[in-house]
């Protein structure tokens, strides 16, 4: 679909009162009607950043993620103008890939959704398009796939009939035709994608571009970006290799198989060519392509003399830092590192039959001492194209990493726990979603919680507790009775609620917002196994919910869970590779689960004297063969396995080891899931000796994303210890692996300073409840976001500082599913070299963002010194009426599709103030505000065989005020607001209104000075107290598909009329 579009204009001056009658009509138009030991299991919650796993040019803005950002060009020739749209991109919340630690390249691809579970691979699998969200297929009134049968296209003569099912977006927006093609239901086929200025997109034709499960190759995770065309025939061909294990042992008890390497990318085809190349793949032998795109993983020399050759010149080697996961029931690991990126252009006319060399993109890399690859540099050459001369060598741009050392590891005293039995066992459990662990206390006949707090005389990330409190309507239980009590994040939505289970009573509490637990709500389906001594909670399917297991050494019988519905029935899985060890209390050996591998799952893990075993979690209750992890130097006499500790130290996400001795414990720190390091003694605290009344545990005390040692010595006087091992020389503790500076040598630097979310939430905590408000946490986990980004220009030694405060986190517990912070508070303070003067006073921008909880939120915390500022109304559902083409408001809408339509509003911006500060930061003067509404249209609504709506967020209104110093009663103010979409969302009909001045010239001025008193009269004419309207009627032309394989006529979408008369 392409468009085109003509605008009419025209301006009508109204009289002011009659506006502001206008205006109050359209206001109140617009205006919407008013036991045993209980256990604690740790939600399963996504990584902040820095993880192994995941969520140049200038840094990037933070955005509702309040993640860091940055972005290096590839050397991509530029062609006729169609080129690849590549480059390498860094992002704060990104996992390891083939670039290191954090940077990926942005190429597209269709993939199954792992994160609610590892696919079926059938029909019912939810698919990922290629712009992230969901695409649901088209289906008939019975839940069957309506699917075309297809053999040519456009004319061309496929040699195949195959089915196509057409896909929609969930949230849509760019209105692609997304199109599944295959021969059978066995065949896993491939995506065509037709982008709306007529290009087409082929994803996964080949095998060598789809990720599959190298035990059944049809069983494919992901399709891989293929071929792309344009309307005019030119083409972008990208190539893939497979893994092939070269630079492994033969006995290596991993397989990596099935990863895909983007290696080359073609373009520039000699003639234009008006179909895809892979219809038919034996035509690709004969083309002539201008341009080539080599990614090199260490297959070519890196030197500049010679420089590196087109053909491969060795065989790739094995990174220091393989990864794997395992979210699509098969190992997806990654053994290779790409190195350079390299530009050949091939004209055999005029430079002769080789390609020529042009640019190269040499990536060089820093090797951590847990084998981490980070890259430190990005160098950019380039030659002449003749004679092989390097003419152009800049600068590399260079980048800092937060570092991680076991040398700077020292013991922190704490405070003793007043008003608690502190000789007594106690937890650090976040039991109000804070992000970070409080201190619990419990008995049979109380609670007691001591709640994170900010610690105002300590530093400015200090933590402290507060006052012992009672819980109220705690869930008390017998413990001398045999109940099995579990605090358990049991319905997904990342806070832990209070499981209790006894023969003939099962149930849990949910903690509500206002700290009070619910009624006791009885589940509908419970196993009698629950209370069997080998049962195991952990997550088996692979969705984050704490499942029911019993493993035998042959078989694991699995009770999914199903949330306030209790369990699943059971399902028998087979287990024929190997046997599983059993859950026992034995010294001698410890069966738990945990991510040894650094893949985001919990895998079947088995610690005795002298090895480490790890089982894979393939999910669904299925695991891999066992493999050997790591040795261990202990003997069988003197190892006892309830001394042994796990936990995550530097936030890789990959769990070390340590194993605790009188004197010391010993640390394994673990090496990317590929291993242990040798291990290091860590000395208790000076004249202290562990035994078995000590405590020891490892816990996110700060809420930074990794854990801290926490030991508490019960005698002669309880004393408690934290030790962090992730602080620099100046004791600051720090996220390892992140991306905190870069410098381009060239006079332009950036750095960036990282906080926790919940460091956040702790000032956020304070500001409520100083207000009077009630402080409750909707984002219990922590998520790193950058709070200070500096850029300096170090020719002229300007520098500009950008801080930036985050609130209203929201982490949504339906989709499970982050979605930013509601509001951004962005501070920027711009310094002049010191023979120059100051540029500008601070400015603060606040940015309020909607974050999919509900359609609508209270605007409270806007500014409101202008009282005679209008604000849009609410937002609006609707469908479009295919007879007469208008939206029609949707007022009978449900709770669900009401939750849709808030999840498509997700990320759009509500609202911007702009305001300045003065020299203390603390005086503000408001200078704009920007207020959006929007129309959201319901495509497709939700029915028994499509699990979510598809939805279409449209702009509706923007109401924008600017003001001069204080004078906060006379601002300019327009007012802009779209009346009439298309079928895509194109407009049709909008009008924009720059309203009258408020003051009049016989209004007593705002000075006191008669000069400036005579200036402000003079300022004044009768054209000030018009209005003035403008009205836009494009008129849009589209091409549409009739159906698969054929595209349609022109249609061209007449303006709707519209008039406007003088108000009298």
């Amino acid at each position: 679909m392409t468009s085109s579009c003509t605008c009419a204009t025209r301006r009508k001056v109204v009289n002011r009162q009659g506006a502001r009658a206008m205006e109050a009509q359209s206001q109140s138009q617009n205006q919407s009607p008013p036991s045993l030991q209980p256990t604690v299991a740790t939600p399963s919650l996504p990584k902040g950043g820095g993880a192994i796993q995941s969520i140049g040019k200038g840094w990037g803005s933070v955005g509702t993620s309040g993640a860091a950002s940055l972005e290096i060009a590839l050397p991509i020739s530029l062609g006729r103008g169609y080129a690849p749209a590549l480059s390498l991109s860094y992002q704060s919340t990104s996992g390891n890939g083939v670039f290191g630690l954090g940077w990926n390249l942005n190429i597209g691809k269709v993939a199954r959704r792992a994160s609610k579970g590892v696919p079926g691979y059938n029909d019912d699998d939810l698919i990922f398009g290629p712009g992230g969200d969901v695409c649901l297929p088209e289906r008939d009134d019975s839940g069957a796939l309506v699917s075309t049968q297809v053999s040519s296209y456009n004319g061309h003569d496929l040699t195949a009939t195959y089915q196509v099912v057409r896909y929609f977006n969930r949230v849509e927006g760019a209105f692609a035709r997304i199109e599944h093609w295959r021969v059978d239901n066995t065949d896993p086929g491939f995506w065509l994608i037709h982008d709306a200025d007529g290009s087409l997109n082929l994803y996964g034709r080949k095998t060598s571009s789809r990720i599959a499960d190298p035990a059944d190759m049809n069983r494919v995770a992901e399709w891989l970006l293929d071929e792309s065309m344009n309307a005019v025939g030119e083409h972008i061909l990208y190539e893939y290799k497979p893994e092939d294990h070269q630079g492994l042992p033969e006995n290596h008890p991993r397989n990596f198989r099935a990863q895909r390497y983007l290696s080359r990318v073609r373009y520039g085809n000699a003639k234009a060519h008006p179909v895809l190349y892979l219809w038919e793949e034996g035509s690709l032998d004969s083309l002539l392509w201008h341009f080539d795109l080599i990614f090199d993983y260490d297959q070519r020399d890196t030197r500049s003399d010679p420089p590196p050759e087109y053909d491969e010149q060795f065989t790739w080697p094995v990174r220091s830092d393989p990864h794997s996961s395992f979210a699509y029931g098969f190992e997806l690991g990654n053994l290779r590192l790409c190195r350079q990126v390299l530009m050949f252009h091939h004209f055999p006319n005029e430079l002769g039959e080789a390609p020529l060399l042009n640019r190269r993109l040499l990536l060089e890399h820093l090797q951590t001492a847990l084998g981490y690859s980070l890259l430190s540099a990005a160098h950019s050459e380039a030659w002449d194209g003749t004679d092989w001369r390097r003419v152009d060598q800049q600068p590399p741009v260079q980048f800092q990493y937060t570092d991680f050392t076991l040398e700077w590891g020292i013991y922190t005293p704490l405070e003793p726990m007043a008003g608690l039995n502190d000789g007594q066992q106690y937890q650090l459990v976040d039991l109000y979603g804070d992000g970070l662990p409080g201190i619990l206390y419990r008995d049979d006949k109380a609670w007691l919680y001591r709640e994170p707090i900010r610690d105002t005389a300590g530093a400015a990330d200090a933590v402290a507790y507060g006052a012992c409190e009672l819980l109220p309507r705690i869930p008390t239980a017998d413990s001398a009775t045999p109940v099995r009590q579990t605090l358990t994040d049991l319905t997904g939505d990342g806070r832990l609620d209070w499981v209790v289970a006894q023969p003939g009573m099962a149930g849990f509490f949910t903690l509500n917002p206002d700290r009070s637990w619910s009624n006791y709500a009885t589940f509908s389906a419970f196993p009698a196994e629950f209370f069997h001594p080998q049962g195991q909670m952990a997550d088996l399917v692979g969705d984050g919910l704490s499942d029911l297991a019993l493993i035998g050494p042959r078989s694991v019988r699995l009770y999914a869970n199903r949330r306030a519905d209790g369990f699943a029935a059971a399902m028998d899985i087979p287990h024929d590779e190997d046997r599983l060890p059993l859950l026992s209390d034995s010294p001698t050996e410890l069966v738990a689960f945990s991510d040894l591998l650094g893949t985001g799952q919990q895998h079947l893990i088995r610690i005795r004297h002298n090895e480490i075993r790890v089982w894979p979690n393939l999910g669904r209750g299925q695991f891999g063969k066992g493999q050997l992890f790591a040795s261990l130097p202990y003997t069988y006499e003197s190892f006892d396995s309830s001394r042994v500790r796990l936990a995550d130290l530097d936030g890789s996400g990959a769990s070390d080891v340590l194993y605790l001795q009188t004197d010391c414990f010993q640390v394994f720190m673990n090496q990317g899931g590929n291993g242990l390091a040798a291990a290091f003694d860590q000395l208790c605290p000076e004249g202290v000796r562990y035994d078995r009344l000590c405590q020891f545990s490892a816990v996110d005390l700060l809420g930074l994303g990794f854990s801290s040692l926490i030991l508490t010595v019960p005698h002669m006087t309880p004393r408690h210890w934290s030790l962090y091992y992730a602080a620099d020389r100046a004791g600051t503790v720090r996220k390892p692996y992140l991306l905190k500076a870069s410098d381009n040598n060239l006079g332009a630097a950036g750095e960036v300073s990282y906080r926790s979310s919940a460091q956040e939430w702790l000032d956020e905590k304070n500001e409520l409840r100083a207000a009077g408000s009630v402080a409750v946490s909707e984002l219990p986990f922590p998520v790193h976001v950058v709070v200070r980004q500096t850029m300096q220009d170090k020719v002229t030694g300007n520098t500009l500082t950008q801080l930036f405060r985050y609130r209203q986190g929201f982490y949504d517990p339906r989709e499970r599913e982050f979605r930013g912070f509601g509001l951004l508070l962005q501070t920027d303070t711009e310094t002049a070299s010191q023979n120059q003067e100051d540029f500008t006073a601070p400015v603060l921008n606040k940015t309020w963002f909607h974050t999919g909880r509900y359609p609508a939120r209270p605007c409270t915390d806007y500014d409101r010194s202008d009282l005679a500022a209008r604000l849009p109304g609410e937002h609006v559902l609707s469908r479009l009426d295919p007879t007469t083409g208008t939206d029609l408001p949707v007022t009978d809408a449900d709770d669900a599709t009401l939750q849709e339509m808030a999840r498509a509003l997700s990320g759009s911006v509500l609202r911007n103030e702009v305001l300045g500060l003065d020299a203390s930061q603390k005086t503000t003067v408001l200078y704009s505000t920007r207020s959006n509404r929007y129309l959201v249209r319901q495509l497709q609504a939700l029915s028994t065989h499509r699990p979510y709506a598809s939805m279409l967020p449209l702009s509706l209104e923007v109401i924008t005020y600017r003001y001069e110093a204080d004078e906060l009663d006379d601002p300019m103010c327009e007012h802009s607001l779209n009346l009439a979409w298309d079928r895509y969302g194109s407009t049709l009909h909008s009008a924009s209104f720059n309203c009258a001045r408020r003051k009049k010239p016989g209004d007593a001025p705002p000075f006191a000075d008669p000069h400036q008193q005579q200036w402000w009269e003079a300022s004044h004419d009768e054209a000030q107290q018009q209005f003035y309207v403008k009205k836009c009627a494009p008129k849009p032309f589209t091409w549409t598909a009739r159906r698969a394989g054929v595209w349609g006529c022109l249609t061209a979408h007449a303006a709707m009329p519209c008039s406007f008369r003088q108000a009298p």
